[in-house]
Order: C-alpha cells, then sequence, then structure tokens
C-alpha cells in the first residue's frame, strides 16, 4: 500500500469518528450544539486526538484548538441564551 494512501484511510477514519462522536453529542446535548457546529465540533475533537498523538505539532495544533473552540463557543452561545 502507497504511504499517502495510508495517510488518507488513517484521516478518513479519524474523521469519521471525529463526525460520528460530536453527532452523538449533538444529540444527546438537545439541539445545544447547533447543526451547523457539528463539524467544527468534530474538528476540535480531531484536532485534539491529534494534540494527544504528536508532540511535534503541538505549537500548531494548540492554536487551531483554540480558533475552532472560540468557534465552537460563538456558535453556541445563541442557543443557550
Amino acid at each position: 500500500m502507497d504511504p499517502i494512501d495510508l495517510l488518507s484511510n488513517i484521516v478518513s477514519i479519524m474523521f469519521g469518528l471525529a463526525e460520528s462522536i460530536a453527532t452523538e453529542i449533538s444529540d444527546a446535548s438537545s439541539g445545544i450544539v447547533p447543526p451547523e457546529a457539528v463539524g467544527i465540533f468534530s474538528l476540535v475533537i480531531l484536532l485534539a486526538l491529534l494534540r494527544l498523538g504528536f508532540d511535534f505539532t503541538k505549537k500548531i495544533v494548540d492554536i487551531l484548538l483554540v480558533i475552532f473552540c472560540i468557534y465552537l463557543v460563538l456558535a453556541i452561545i445563541p442557543n443557550v441564551i
């Protein structure tokens, strides 16, 4: 198997896992996480998993994680208020 194909399969599996977790959390939270924020929520989960896995990318992943968390909070605030 080509290394690019292997990496592509791993990333697609991680996206699928993160999206299914985010969908379940959105369903369980009874609408607190709006449907349009589920994609961002899955990216936050994916970035958290990446941060746990790779030491050399922690700075970049930390910055992206903060940006997506801020976006997620801004998407959730109108549903909470």
